[in-house]
C-alpha cells in the first residue's frame, strides 16, 4: 500500500442561528481494491463541510415540533455490520454505538466520551482495569454492563473478527462486576487506549445469538440497530438513505436534533443544488471547485476541517494459490518501483484542486493539538519521490525487462498486465486513476484502467467462492 496524498476535502452545512451542530473528527476507513491487481490512489483527508441559511428541512415540524437534520453524502454505507462494513458506515456506527474509551476535544483518549469513566493499569502493564459509567442502557432498555464489553472483546478475539488487530496482545476480558472490566494482556499494550475507538461495544443479549461466521461474512445488522449511542438507526435503504432517531436514554449530553437523515447522492452537482435550495441542511465531501463557490455564498457556511481519512493505492499482493492478483505484485521491489512512478504532488494539485498534501503515512498533516502531533515527515533519504527514470532502473534491477521490444515489460515470458480501478462515485479518484495509469505505462507496464461501481468494488474485495477467499 502506498499512501499518495493527504487530502483537504470539503463539506458544507446550513447555518442555523437557533442551534449549532458540532462536527467531530471521525475515523473513516477506506478499504480499497484488495482484489484488483492495482488499485487507485487515496489519501488523508480534510473533509469540507458546508451549509446555508435558507428555509431548511431541519426546521421544526409545525405539528410535532420535531427537529430533523438532513445531510447529503455521495458515499453511503454498503453494510451496517461493524465487522463487515466500511467507509460511510463508520459515521453511522459512531452515532449508534459507544466505545469503551473515546477521544476528547484535544484529540487524545479521554473520559469526555466513551463508556469508561476512569481506568488504571498494573505495574507490569499487562492488566488494565476500566470503571464504567453508571446507569447506561441499551436502546432497547436493557442495562449495559461490563459483561457486554467483555463479551465484545472476547467475541472478536475468539473468532478472529476483522478488527481483532486492535486487540493484539489481549488474552481475554473479564467482567469483575457490572461496572468493572478487567483486560488481561500477554504483554504490555501501549496502544490500549487509542485502539478502543475502533471497537464498538455490542449488546451481549443480542449478538451472542449471532453465529460468528455469519457475523464475519453475511450478517447485515438490519435496523433497528441496538446500541447505546446518542442516535439509533431505524431505517436503512442502500443507495438511498439512513434514518437515525435521538436516543432518549442516552447517558451523555442531549442531542440538539430529534432525527438525522443521511441522504445518498450519486451526483455531487445535485447534492450541491439541494444544499442551496434547502432540501438538505448540510453536505460532506464537496468537490473542490464547488466548495470554493459555496464558500463565497453569504448564505452558506463552508468549513474545511481535518478528517482522519485517507485514500491509497491498494495492491493485491495476496500470497495464496487462490489469488487473482498478478504475482509480480508480491515482490516488494516491484511495488517500490511503482511508488517512484507516482507523482503525489500532481495527484494533490490536479485530483484535489490543491486541497491536498502529499502523504507518507496514515496521519493527516494538520488539525492536531499542540500536545500530540503524530504527523511524520520522512527525511530526504527516506522519501520516495517521483522519478520515472529511477522507477525504470529499479524494474530493470529487479529483472522486469522488455524482452521483445514491444514497450511492455515481461514476467516469465508474458507481458506484465495490471488492472487499475478508480471509484465511480469519486471524480478525484478518476482523475488520479488517469494520471497513475499514464505514469505506469511510461515505465513499461500494461495498464487496464476501469471505473468501478462502489458496490461491485466491495464485492470484489470480499470475493469468496464458497469458503475460499
Amino acid at each position: 500500500m502506498c499512501v499518495l496524498v493527504q487530502e483537504h476535502c470539503a463539506s458544507a452545512g446550513r447555518a442555523r442561528k437557533e442551534r449549532q451542530v458540532a462536527s467531530e473528527r471521525r475515523h473513516r476507513a477506506v478499504i480499497g481494491l484488495a482484489v484488483a491487481l492495482v488499485a487507485i490512489a487515496s489519501v488523508l483527508t480534510l473533509v469540507q463541510f458546508a451549509g446555508g441559511g435558507k428555509a431548511s428541512a431541519s426546521s421544526p415540524s409545525p405539528s410535532a415540533q420535531k427537529v430533523t437534520l438532513r445531510l447529503g453524502w455521495n458515499e453511503g454505507p454498503l453494510n451496517l455490520n461493524p465487522f463487515i462494513g466500511y467507509s460511510a458506515s463508520y459515521e453511522i456506527w459512531l452515532l449508534n454505538y459507544d466505545v469503551l474509551v473515546g477521544i476528547g476535544s484535544d484529540g487524545l483518549p479521554s473520559t469526555e466520551t466513551g463508556l469508561a469513566s476512569s481506568w488504571e493499569t498494573s505495574a507490569d502493564g499487562k492488566t488494565w482495569i476500566f470503571h464504567l459509567r453508571s446507569g447506561v442502557k441499551w436502546q432497547d432498555g436493557e442495562p449495559l454492563t461490563a459483561g457486554d464489553v467483555a463479551f465484545t472483546f472476547n467475541y472478536i478475539i475468539k473468532n478472529e473478527m476483522s478488527n481483532v488487530v486492535y486487540l493484539r496482545g489481549v488474552k481475554e476480558a473479564v467482567a469483575v462486576d457490572d461496572a468493572t472490566l478487567k483486560v488481561i494482556c500477554s504483554q504490555p499494550k501501549a496502544n490500549m487506549l487509542l485502539t478502543q475507538i475502533y471497537i464498538y461495544v455490542l449488546p451481549e443479549h443480542l449478538w451472542s445469538k449471532i453465529d460468528a461466521k455469519a457475523a464475519a461474512n453475511t450478517f447485515r445488522n438490519p435496523p433497528p440497530i441496538v446500541g447505546s449511542g446518542p442516535f439509533q438507526t431505524v431505517e436503512f435503504k442502500k443507495d438511498e438513505y439512513v434514518k437515525m432517531v435521538r436516543n432518549p436514554s442516552y447517558w451523555g449530553s442531549r442531542p440538539a436534533v430529534d432525527e438525522i437523515i443521511f441522504q445518498y447522492y450519486t451526483n455531487s452537482d445535485t447534492m450541491v443544488q439541494d444544499l442551496k435550495s434547502g432540501a438538505v441542511d448540510g453536505a460532506q465531501v464537496i468537490p473542490p471547485a464547488q466548495f470554493e463557490t459555496l464558500a463565497s455564498d453569504p448564505a452558506i457556511t463552508a468549513i474545511p476541517y481535518p478528517l482522519y481519512n485517507w485514500e491509497y493505492i491498494d495492491v493485491n499482493c495476496y500470497d495464496s494459490p487462490n489469488s487473482l492478483g498478478n504475482p509480480v505484485l508480491r515482490d516488494v521491489k516491484f511495488r517500490r518501483a511503482m511508488a517512484w512512478a507516482i507523482d503525489r504532488q500532481k495527484c494533490a494539485d490536479l485530483g484535489w484542486g490543491g486541497n491536498a498534501d502529499p502523504g507518507y503515512g496514515i496521519y493527516p498533516k494538520q488539525g492536531w493539538p499542540a500536545s500530540f502531533d503524530p504527523y511524520y515527515q520522512p527525511t530526504p533519504e527516506e522519501t520516495i519521490g517521483f522519478d520515472l527514470e529511477k522507477a525504470k532502473q529499479l524494474l530493470d534491477e529487479a529483472g522486469y525487462r522488455d524482452a521483445n521490444g514491444d514497450g511492455v515489460r515481461d514476467y516469465k515470458g508474458k507481458p506484465i498486465k495490471l488492472r487499475l480501478w478508480s471509484r465511480d462515485i469519486s471524480p478525484e479518484s478518476q482523475i488520479q486513476g488517469k494520471l497513475i495509469a499514464g505514469w505506469l505505462r511510461q515505465i513499461g507496464l500494461q495498464i487496464e484502467l476501469s471505473v468501478v461501481d462502489e458496490g461491485a468494488l466491495g464485492d470484489s474485495v470480499w470475493n469468496y467462492t464458497g469458503d475460499t477467499y
